[in-house]
């Protein structure tokens, strides 16, 4: 049987189309992540309000259906709603938040491989030393959120015990909007590679894109979809 393909042209790879791909796709970005970091604060901020009047419907139900509870009765209850609120507030970063970051990290990915590829001779000879120790310093996400605490007094009422799970979700929750401006600003610097440039600038922004490609993968993970959560939060929040 002949060879299928025997007829079939193969044109040079022209790295100068690389270049401009590798343009286009950080435009994307840029554009796409301008308003990121500030839509997902108002987000953030709509939830934890929303969280707080759940949290104090659901204590108001509690306390009108449930006489003599005692000041540790209503520490340890609370601390149990902490747990469920956490689980409730990222599952609904998640739904909002999951698919949009990893779209973005994939983006950034290629970004990252069309660059190596148009600057194969002085990259990749180069990409241990440039990512040397880079990917082991970065550390994931710690979201954990802070519950009631107990008092110091020697004798606790009911009035002692307080909390807000508004403030505790959004103090949680900043480490990954912290993280979403740090690569916004990353991805602000990157650049087409050019012939132009000197290796010292190819260097450094090949290690800003591979930064940024790490701290999108380190949010994604952040945002991940969880189990479900009892809860009525409602997700189509902007």
């Amino acid at each position: 049987m002949e060879n299928a393909y025997t007829d079939l042209e193969v044109e040079a790879f022209d790295r100068t189309d690389m270049r401009e791909i590798v343009a286009s796709k950080v435009k994307w970005l840029r554009k796409d992540f301008n308003l990121l970091p500030i839509k997902l604060e108002r987000f953030n901020l709509k939830l934890a309000k929303q969280l707080k009047e759940e949290w104090e419907s659901e204590n108001k139900e509690f306390v009108k259906n449930t006489k003599g509870e005692k000041p540790l009765q209503r520490l340890e209850r609370w601390r149990r709603m902490v747990k469920a609120y956490r689980s409730r507030g990222l599952k609904a970063v998640a739904d909002k938040w999951y698919h949009k970051f990893w779209k973005l990290r994939s983006e950034l990915a290629l970004v990252v491989a069309l660059y190596e590829f148009s600057e194969i001779e002085d990259i990749s000879k180069q990409k241990s030393e440039i990512t040397k120790g880079l990917i082991s310093e970065l550390k994931p996400l710690s979201l954990r959120i802070k519950g009631p605490r107990k008092p110091t007094k020697k004798k606790i009422l009911i009035r002692d015990i307080k909390y807000d799970i508004e403030e505790a979700f959004l103090e949680m929750i900043q480490p990954m909007e912290i993280k979403t401006i740090e690569t916004r600003e990353l991805i602000n610097k990157l650049i087409a590679p050019s012939k132009k440039l000197k290796i010292t600038i190819k260097k450094k922004r090949f290690k800003d894109a591979l930064i940024a490609r790490e701290y999108l993968t380190i949010i994604t993970q952040a945002v991940a979809p969880r189990q479900n959560a009892t809860n009525n939060t409602n997700n189509d929040m902007t």
